[in-house]
């Protein structure tokens, strides 16, 4: 059987900027150093940190820092939803955070046959890496125990008991996410554990324009949009939108474009899908589509902003529940004192 090695590559331009419209925070380069040239960190006898947390507003891209972290370090990228831990069944929690660590692990490895191989050739293997990323971490990781269940309890057990078991030499780096940092159990950010926070902030304007040269720039109108400004523009009047609010601006501008290219051939009675027929000039991505699309997200936006600052607490309603059973077997407690004091007397 012929059993090829894997390739040995050389270390690329770890450049993340290329990979990331605008400026990322300078802990962003310190963990991808840490990650790059652990061996220097290990000559100095300094511990490298087993974990990150990326905090942030949704859409700012903390799923995307981390598969670009796995790519441009050649990581393997295993990905997991705290939310999915828990379910019905009791136990499924723990066994899931075990597995993905196992997997995680099992791919940093080389089989005995490559390594045979490896010596028989005089070859060193690379090493191999893998990066973890924990989406929505205070879904298990909530602070606020009395939301937590014997099952959520074991799985948060269990993750920890992972993280201080892994070492240096694991070559596995993890990665965590959450919304609200402050909700983060304590016990989960201790040191040797996601002990390092990165704040991933909203797009600046250079980011924001960036973000939509890169969406709107393979469609046809977009040389036009870019010479009269109208891109400025829109990444002026886009201040405080997140990089997938703009990625939704810009597909659903493309989607008017599209819609309008097919009612109107469907109008002059050509088939809507022979693509060697297609008019350009129908399929532009004009302002038209771009404001319409910037009005539809920016409503959208205040929607959900207005809806979180009126709904209803679940946190607060644990709460309120508990104090009130606190507060109902206190006083039977006294009833009861005060009703064996009368008997006495």
């Amino acid at each position: 059987m012929k059993f090829l090695l894997p390739k040995t590559t050389t270390p690329k331009s770890f450049d993340l900027e290329q990979h990331w419209a605008g400026k990322l925070p300078e802990a962003a380069h310190e963990i991808l150093d840490i990650f790059h040239y652990p061996e220097v960190y290990a000559h100095f006898g300094t511990p490298v940190p087993k974990g990150i947390l990326l905090h942030g507003l949704p859409g700012t891209g903390k799923t995307h820092f981390a598969r670009m972290i796995a790519e441009v370090t050649d990581a393997s990228f295993f990905y997991a939803a705290a939310s999915q831990f828990d379910e019905l069944f009791v136990g499924k929690g723990p066994q899931r955070v075990r597995n993905l660590f196992e997997q995680a692990q099992q791919s940093t490895e080389y089989s005995l046959t490559e390594k045979i191989r490896a010596s028989c050739l005089g070859i060193t293997l690379p090493q191999k890496r893998a990066v973890i990323f924990i989406d929505e971490l205070d879904a298990i990781g909530n602070r606020n125990q009395s939301l937590h269940t014997s099952s959520t309890h074991g799985t948060v057990s269990q993750l920890l008991t992972c993280l201080d078991g892994m070492t240096s030499s694991d070559n596995i780096f993890i990665i965590a996410a959450t919304n609200n940092l402050k909700q983060i159990d304590p016990a989960l950010r201790r040191s040797g554990r996601f002990d390092r926070v990165i704040t991933m902030p909203l797009p600046d304007f250079n980011s924001r324009l960036k973000l939509l040269e890169f969406y709107v720039g393979g469609c046809p109108g977009y040389e036009k949009l870019e010479s009269d400004g109208t891109l400025k523009k829109y990444a002026t009047m886009t201040k405080g939108f997140a990089a997938a609010d703009i990625k939704n601006m810009a597909n659903e501008a493309t989607m008017a474009a599209i819609k309008h290219t097919i009612n109107s051939r469907r109008e002059q009675g050509l088939p809507v899908q022979n693509q060697n027929q297609l008019d350009s000039k129908n399929y532009t991505i004009t302002e038209q589509y771009l404001d319409k699309a910037f009005k539809d997200v920016q409503t959208k936006l205040k929607s959900e902003r207005t809806d979180k600052s009126v709904t209803f607490s679940t946190t607060d309603f644990v709460q309120n529940i508990k104090t009130y059973w606190d507060n109902n077997a206190k006083e039977k407690e006294e009833r009861e004192d005060s009703s064996s004091l009368d008997q006495i007397d």
